[in-house]
């Protein structure tokens, strides 16, 4: 008989339930409400997925959701009755600590996606260059950050944490140093705005939480345990359908819920979740009681929960519903049960019964055993290696390069640490699509392994970097000799969808003990050798040096600085005029300098490319053009001849919708004629960003303001586009004058641009004008305009009024 007799008292209660609330259940569906954390994205796809499929109506129910705001405070929403249900991360243990009677019904993240995000160009690799920085930052929703930080001793109270905005540009704009974020979302917008950043995950140093988990109260799970049940099973169903069927579930999303959100950030951001959520390898919703005591252990220890706290109640138990319906009504039936139980004992032997249900116990327990050791063994595998590439992940490294170190110290060992980026690889994001650029990434993993064997390890960081750790570099020439067969490797064609790319990738080495013995300095350093490489044109390798780091500091100290100089007034222009070939004065060029406090007055080599890099280039453009065209105005109040005034645009400036209408209410606001603005584009952005450009022209020609091509002859210098440019004066880069009375080559070159402009009937420019060789030999090739230090270095505007009035007099006297 292979029916257990155990077993029939609960098949007939479980049958007589089944009868008493089947025409109930089928009549008309209970609806709840679940509180979202934020509004609608990907992040929330197995509830769409629950809803749309079916899921929750087969078991009866019909489900409201609520989109959450910054401002929304999940576990109040839930307590109060507003909801009934709620999502939030571990923080739910310090709610709980605080009286709140939360109860974790399924963790949906097995890992946290919250870390630290910052700029590379701040310098910050780790915790430990956060002191002292201004972190942005919801101390309620950032635990594991706050755990981080405490292990790595920096204590919260002395950090400078401001609150949270949720706005992504004010890190970039420096506003903050750091930001908590999520590695499915402020990644994204960084990479679209093409912009180097740094992730420091809690995972990477120790500290391993929970991330989205599903909740709801005390009172809840009391009143509603059998409601509680069905809507877990159907929302663990949502999330297994959703992570198997996300394009799908990004159409549901772009259809129904969001139609604002992008293809691609949602992509994005199902990717960075696969990660965290792992369908492939741990069962949804899978919560491990041994875990959720290590991170109470964790909070108790920093002293964001007190040491009395208890995980009892807090953890939902599956079983809680049934084993209580199944209690009360077992007493109205516990008289046919006892009948039955007496009739079927005498049949079977207790003895040899409970020796059988005590076996098969046993081997259910050791079974389930087994499978939890697997799932652990699985979930610490994950931590420690890249789910992509499979590499050895940013934890790994750290935990070797710490053992490296330390063993160099007794043995007296060298290794190098090789931080290695792709060049311009969001390219292949952009055209592509984030699948294509990751199987690009895993043909990558694959060559780097084959390029070092045995002599060294490849680990995955994040995004398109990697580190190299090579194990012996007692010999130098054997270290080159690899890194040049790896940029060699990574040169080779990629193969996709029948048409070949290609990539580069640019190097940094940093050497133990040569360059430093402290793990997180080789690792700066390497990244700083690195950066140095792609400065020299990428696609090549550099060794760290001390200068370097000099650079590195000073580079930042200037930036800070520079935030500055503009509300300080410490920003002036100088002004160079141009000549005609009769050397009458017809203009002048606006050229910026920095008046240092300490440093005195700086060229705009040294300060305009952070200027460029940091965006302060579009404030400090804007204050030059005004500038110049106000001081054009006084020259013309103080008696002088109306003058023509040349200001330089930036790249930066021209992507700026509002650049048409910031220089249409300057020429207003100053009452300078606009023929008399001339502003200067270098041929090289002019092409390179032509289809930006080109609009933007037609409409600068349209107010009346002149348009210049700068540095001509050292870019494309192509026939079309003087065709296709609505330009007015061509600049001869200085470059061909300087030899012109020498270099026939560069001679013939000088009338060949003369002759084209004459043709499309453009004014020419000659720059950097030096002697009077150069000048009577332009003058004799019919060059209508010249500029240089012959007639005049840039001068300040209260000195050009002197140098206008003597000019002539002086100019005579020079027998041009």
């Amino acid at each position: 008989m292979s029916l257990r007799f155990t077993q029939l008292p609960k098949i007939i209660a479980l049958a007589a339930i089944a009868a008493f609330f089947s025409s109930p259940l089928s009549a008309s569906a209970e609806t709840v409400s679940l509180q979202l954390k934020w509004s609608h994205q990907f992040q929330f796809a197995g509830y769409y997925a629950a809803i749309e499929k079916g899921f929750y109506r087969d078991e009866g129910l019909d489900v409201i959701l609520r989109e959450g705001l910054p401002a929304t405070k999940m576990v109040d929403e839930v307590i109060s009755g507003n909801a009934d249900f709620g999502i939030d991360n571990t923080s739910l243990l310090i709610e709980r600590d605080r009286g709140k009677s939360v109860v974790i019904l399924a963790a949906i993240f097995q890992h946290s996606p919250q870390a630290l995000i910052a700029r590379k160009v701040t310098g910050i690799f780790s915790p430990h260059e956060l002191n002292s920085r201004k972190i942005m930052m919801e101390k309620a929703q950032s635990t594991d950050i706050l755990a981080m930080l405490n292990n790595e001793g920096i204590f919260v109270e002395d950090a400078n944490i401001v609150p949270h905005t949720w706005n992504v540009q004010d890190l970039i704009e420096g506003k903050v140093d750091a930001m908590t974020g999520y590695t499915t979302a402020e990644p994204f917008l960084l990479h679209t705005k093409d912009i180097p950043f740094t992730i420091i995950h809690p995972i990477s140093y120790g500290i391993d939480y929970y991330g989205d988990c599903l909740f709801t109260s005390e009172q809840q799970l009391a009143a509603n345990p059998e409601l509680v049940a069905r809507f877990v099973r159907a929302s663990l169903k949502g999330w297994e359908y959703a992570m198997s069927h996300q394009e799908e579930i990004i159409d549901l999303i772009l259809t129904s819920y969001k139609p604002s959100l992008s293809r691609e950030k949602l992509r994005f951001e199902a990717a960075e979740m696969q990660k965290v959520i792992l369908p492939d390898y741990v069962e949804i919703g899978h919560m491990n009681t041994g875990r959720w005591a290590k991170i109470a252990e964790t909070h108790q220890k920093f002293g964001l929960i007190s040491p009395t706290f208890s995980l009892d109640k807090f953890i939902y138990k599956p079983n809680y519903s049934s084993n209580t319906i199944y209690q009360k009504l077992l007493v109205p039936l516990v008289t046919i049960i006892g009948l039955l139980l007496v009739g079927l004992v005498t049949f079977v032997s207790f003895n040899v019964r409970l020796k059988h249900i005590v076996k098969e116990r046993t081997a259910t327990l050791e079974e389930n055993l087994i499978q939890l050791r697997e799932k652990e063994e699985t979930i610490r595998l994950i931590a420690y290696h890249d789910g992509l590439t499979n590499l050895p992940n940013r934890l790994m490294f750290i935990e070797q390069l710490s053992k490296n170190t330390k063993a160099g110290r007794s043995n007296d060992n060298h290794f190098a640490v090789v931080f290695l980026d792709l060049d311009d690889f969001k390219r292949i994001n952009d055209a592509m699509g984030h699948a294509a650029g990751d199987e690009f990434l895993r043909i990558v993993a694959y060559r780097l392994q084959h390029c070092l064997q045995e002599r060294g390890t490849v680990y995955r960081i994040g995004g398109d970097e990697f580190i190299l750790l090579f194990s012996d570099t007692s010999d130098y020439a054997h270290t080159v000799e690899i890194v040049e067969l790896v940029i060699a490797a990574i040169r080779l064609p990629w193969n996709f969808q029948g048409s070949d790319f290609y990539l580069s990738a640019s190097i940094g080495i940093a050497m133990y003990p040569k360059n430093g013995q402290d793990p997180e300095f080789l690792i700066k350093a390497a990244d700083m050798a690195m950066y140095e490489a792609k400065r020299q044109g990428k696609n090549r390798y550099q060794f760290f040096s001390e200068a370097m780091h000099s650079q590195s500091i000073e580079k930042l100290t200037l930036e800070s600085e520079l935030h500055q100089a503009l509300a300080n007034s410490e920003l002036v222009l100088h002004y160079q005029p141009q000549v005609d070939s009769d050397t009458n004065v017809i203009g002048v060029e606006a050229l910026i300098r920095w008046r240092h406090p300490t440093k005195g007055l700086l060229p705009p080599g040294v300060f305009i490319p952070i200027a460029e890099e940091t965006g302060l280039i579009v404030p400090i453009g804007d204050w030059a053009i005004r500038t110049a065209c106000q001081q054009c105005m006084e020259w013309q109040h103080d008696g002088q001849p109306p003058l023509r005034v040349s200001v330089n645009l930036s790249v930066r400036q021209l992507q700026h919708a509002d650049l048409l209408e910031k220089i249409r209410h300057v020429l207003i606001e100053t009452q300078l004629p606009p023929h008399l603005l001339e502003l200067e584009i270098t041929e090289t952005v002019a092409v390179t960003h032509a289809d930006l450009v080109v609009p933007l022209m037609d409409s600068l020609r349209a107010l009346g303001v002149r348009l210049a091509l700068d540095d001509f002859g050292t870019g494309y210098s192509s026939l079309m586009y003087l065709k296709k440019f609505p330009i007015d004066i061509l600049k001869i880069d200085k470059s061909f004058i300087q030899d012109i009375t020498t270099n026939r080559d560069n001679e013939a070159i000088i009338q060949t641009i003369l002759a084209l402009a004459e043709i499309f009937k453009i004014e020419t420019v000659a720059e950097g004008v030096e002697t009077k060789e150069q000048y009577h030999r332009l003058k004799a090739l019919s060059c209508p305009i010249m500029q240089g230090y012959l007639f005049s270095r840039p001068i300040p505007a209260e000195d050009l009024q002197t140098f206008l009035e003597n000019y002539q007099t002086s100019l005579n006297s020079s027998q041009l």
